[in-house]
């Protein structure tokens, strides 16, 4: 389902002491030439006290409204004559966002909705004292089941890490919506809008950084995206994009359960969600649908959400929401195109990752057997494809069908990534109890700084797994810990710290961290794991089981 219980609200953020000022000489006003940005707010770290602004709500395309609502998101982004501040009301330039009634992690927003359709905003932060130089970026995109979630830090603020940031380990954070639920996932074959949209606001969105971060300060040949979950998985199809051809705006990735359902064909399952929509708005065609007010929108995406039943399970309506194969961005599944060498190469390094327990609660469904269990994944399952499953994922612990979907879901991408990558491949498993889906999020994005807090049962462990996230951030500092440019500068040969320091890359023999209670442990090997996934992968690629 691609969320967990601390996947919304035990990101709960508490604000304290704000020091704000747009008037901060540290951070001026950035000129982009279709706006100027002042801060709107500046906080500082708590181990060292630096300074870090906020330029919040950054329009990095066109409103997808009216006749662009459906569609890719339009450049440029528009033009604005008066100094922007980014200030708005909480939450109020989040997309459209509606919460399951019955989503059980949810107390108190389950069943509400808020945000709007005017939502193609990003968020950039900035540590001080950058002039004359180029650093890291960090590019984060929020999870939530492709249906919630936000760059306004309560679905995760990337600043997490600039807490124990030592002053020669600065870097920037980005973080940018992308649309949800059914304004950013629904499309139907031979109607005119654009399928896959939000992965198309997510792709804009690291090309904003990738021509404009060096306004701030950043290098645009040094970004790192990073994502949990739904980010994740949108991570996951990036690195594929159009099957390796053209180029991706970043050069590193951090992944964490990235999650999507590996649907080779969604195209009917979709078109019956486009169906539902334009019943939930009396409408008949698209072109009814681009003249509705966006209250109309945002009514008919609420009742999608809390009216259909999820198919066999899932979270949201029907087949639920994400990415499609669509014949242009994603011409097939990532986990087919890793396996054909199909992906971007320019991408130097990944850091992929798993929780122990990912797969538990990964489905609402009350099946006991895999003959009512596979028709959740796909069509046609024969006796011989269940018996395979059987053979693959024996029952022996009980754990047999949510393991399945822990692989398909979550497990199986990271660990392909992580394989083709081999000796610029990270891992790791967080094994912390639960080591439920999303709870490494609140430990690598652990805050206990000055006007935010969030809550981990071990902050040693969160602190020390921040600072492998800042090495492989800054993998092109020096080992003397001066940023390259300074380096340059003082006559020295900049040469790459060891990324992570102490964690040896997965390479051939398949090292990988396992995060505990008290220490992080080294593992090697992952030779069930990679049974299961080729054996996930030749079921996939059977047309006969119908996924």
């Amino acid at each position: 389902m691609y969320f967990s219980t601390y996947t919304l609200l035990l990101y709960v953020l508490v604000a304290k002491g704000v020091v704000g000022t747009s008037s901060c000489p540290n951070f001026p006003v950035v000129d982009l030439g279709y706006a100027r940005h002042a801060p709107t707010l500046v906080n500082q770290t708590i181990l060292y006290n630096i300074s870090y602004a906020t330029y919040a709500n950054i329009r990095f395309a066109q409103p997808p409204t009216g006749e662009l609502r459906f569609r890719a998101p339009k450049l440029p982004p528009p033009k604005s004559s008066t100094i922007q501040n980014g200030s708005y009301p909480r939450n109020s330039t989040d997309c459209l966002i509606s919460i399951p009634p019955d989503l059980p992690i949810a107390p108190g927003t389950n069943g509400t909705s808020w945000g709007s359709e005017d939502c193609l905003f990003l968020t950039v932060k900035v540590p001080e004292g950058l002039a004359g130089q180029k650093v890291p970026v960090l590019h984060w995109l929020y999870g939530g089941g492709y249906l919630f979630g936000g760059s306004s830090d309560w679905a995760g603020n990337p600043a997490g890490l600039f807490e124990e940031m030592d002053p020669n380990e600065k870097f920037i954070t980005v973080s940018s919506n992308y649309r949800l639920g059914s304004l950013g996932w629904i499309s139907s074959e031979g109607v005119d809008m654009t399928p896959n949209v939000g992965l198309w606001d997510a792709l804009v969105a690291l090309e904003w950084t990738k021509e404009y971060i060096s306004y701030f300060g950043g290098d645009p040949d040094r970004i790192t995206t990073i994502g949990e979950s739904a980010g994740g998985g949108i991570i996951q199809h990036l690195l594929t994009l159009r099957g390796g051809n053209g180029t991706v705006p970043f050069s590193q990735a951090i992944i964490t359960s990235p999650g999507y359902r590996p649907h080779v064909n969604r195209s009917a399952a979709m078109t019956d969600l486009y169906d539902d929509f334009l019943h939930a708005t009396n409408c008949s065609d698209i072109k009814c649908l681009r003249e509705l007010p966006s209250s109309a929108v945002a009514k008919a995406n609420q009742q999608l959400i809390f009216d259909i039943p999820a198919r066999n399970g899932f979270l949201g309506p029907g087949i639920g929401f994400g990415p499609i194969i669509d014949g242009d961005l994603v011409p097939a599944l990532p986990e087919q195109l890793l396996k054909e060498g199909k992906y971007h190469k320019s991408v130097q390094k990944v850091l992929t990752a798993n929780m122990a327990a990912d797969g538990l609660g990964a489905t609402s469904s009350d099946a006991t057997t895999w003959k009512e269990f596979l028709p959740i994944w796909m069509t046609n399952p024969s006796a011989k494809t269940i018996s395979i499953v059987n053979t693959t994922w024996p029952n022996t612990t009980g754990l047999a069908l949510q393991t399945f979907a822990q692989d398909a879901i979550y497990a199986c991408h990271a660990w392909r990534t992580a394989k083709v990558w081999g000796p610029n491949a990270y891992r790791y498993s967080m094994s912390i109890p639960p080591a439920t889906h999303g709870q490494d999020q609140f430990y690598y994005l652990y805050v206990n700084g000055t006007y935010e807090e969030t809550s981990v049962e071990y902050p040693n462990i969160a602190r020390q797994l921040q600072g492998y996230f800042r090495r492989f951030i800054l993998q092109s500092y020096t080992g003397g810990g001066e940023p390259a440019c300074e380096a340059k500068a003082n006559g020295k040969t900049p040469t790459p710290t060891p990324t992570p320091q102490h964690w040896p890359a997965y390479g051939s023999m398949g090292r990988w961290m396992n995060v505990t209670n008290d220490t992080f442990v080294l593992m090697y090997g992952e030779e069930d794991q990679e049974k299961r996934c080729e054996v996930l992968l030749d079921l996939i690629n059977d047309p006969s089981n119908g996924f």
